[in-house]
């Protein structure tokens, strides 16, 4: 019982922050901007960015909260959260810059649009063009709505994890979850670490001056929203078993330096991160055009939308502070990439 609750409250936690980033009814909104002619995947992927990215950068944050190992089969359990900023510069984006095919923005003379991290005013788009529709052209001028953003600049990523020495100043740590779906959502997480405390070999015991520790650990996220049934919106048909996979893969190498004084631990580290997230609408759609001006309507079909990933890589920077209430930790830090980013966790830890 207590294993289903733990896997239920997590599933949710991650189906609440990814329930706006995969909401279908509102990402099938770009898709009357065009498939064939790529408008729809480039619109998306401008409006999906920051926070495909944000969640790459959080994936590779709370691995620890000092350099300090376990002794021999001393282990600790531990939640985390972890909140990515996005810039402002990130928070919109130039639909003029993207080389799209008669598209224009109807209510913004600069062109921009939100981001998902930016405004909750988004313009409305005009489509005037041909479309191509089984093998035959169509001039249609039709307008649809743009996509506002959630108007907060910040992308969260919980993790669930343990750890467990195994050996003289190394301890192996586990990111795990079987398959488990809840509601159409669906997450599967796996992933693995491993660290070394170097200064065990370097200092004595009672006189080390602090900790010293080397790690690197990889994760991997799969989240699916699927639709249970047919829905139909805004002229956009999307059949049962329709829905999105978002997978978010990192690995990170680290170093690790911490102080304890009584029960407050100090920790800095620098390493080098690189992740990848990818998103893929997949299943059956239909969207009906109507001309705007003849109010002619036009149906199209498609399967599997589209497909797109975006990656990143750099050197990471961090420094926190940890809380040492006996079995119970309680810790913060920050996180300098190219998105600044701040992790908090709790654990119970049995050294």
């Amino acid at each position: 019982m207590k294993n289903k609750f733990t896997r239920t409250a997590t599933l949710i936690a991650l189906s609440l922050f990814t329930s706006s980033l995969i909401a279908q009814d509102d990402i099938t909104t770009f898709l009357k901007a065009g498939i064939e002619n790529g408008n729809a995947q480039k619109i998306l992927q401008a409006y999906l960015n920051p926070a495909l990215h944000g969640m790459g950068h959080g994936i590779n944050n709370g691995w620890y909260n000092t350099a300090k190992s376990h002794k021999i089969l001393g282990f600790d359990i531990a939640v985390t959260a972890s909140v990515a900023q996005i810039p402002g510069s990130e928070q919109s984006f130039n639909l003029q810059n993207l080389g799209l095919s008669d598209i224009n923005a109807v209510d913004t003379s600069d062109g921009k649009l939100p981001t998902i991290a930016g405004s909750s005013d988004a313009p409305k788009l005009q489509y005037s063009g041909a479309i191509n529709i089984d093998g035959n052209e169509y001039n249609l001028n039709f307008e649809f709505d743009g996509i506002p953003g959630l108007g907060v600049p910040y992308i969260p990523m919980p993790m669930v994890q343990a750890g467990v020495g195994v050996f003289k100043g190394t301890n192996l740590r586990l990111r795990y979850m079987p398959k488990y779906e809840y509601e159409g959502f669906s997450v599967d997480l796996k992933g693995g670490g491993i660290s070394h405390n170097v200064a065990e070999w370097i200092f004595e015991k009672d006189k080390r001056p602090f900790e010293l520790s080397i790690m690197g650990g990889f994760t991997n996220l799969n989240l699916r929203y699927t639709n249970t049934t047919e829905f139909n919106t805004d002229g956009i048909r999307a059949s049962q078993g329709s829905g999105l996979d978002l997978n978010i893969y990192g690995l990170t190498f680290q170093g690790i330096i911490s102080k304890t004084y009584s029960f407050l631990t100090f920790y800095g580290a620098v390493g080098y991160d690189k992740y990848n997230t990818s998103l893929n609408m997949l299943g059956d759609y239909s969207i009906t055009y109507t001309d705007i001006y003849t109010n002619q309507t036009t149906s199209v079909n498609f399967k599997d939308p589209f497909s797109f990933n975006v990656s990143g890589n750099g050197f990471r920077s961090t420094a926190g502070i940890m809380l040492d209430l006996s079995i119970l930790h309680i810790w913060a830090d920050i996180t300098a990439n190219k998105y600044l980013s701040a992790t908090g966790g709790v654990a119970l830890s049995f050294r």
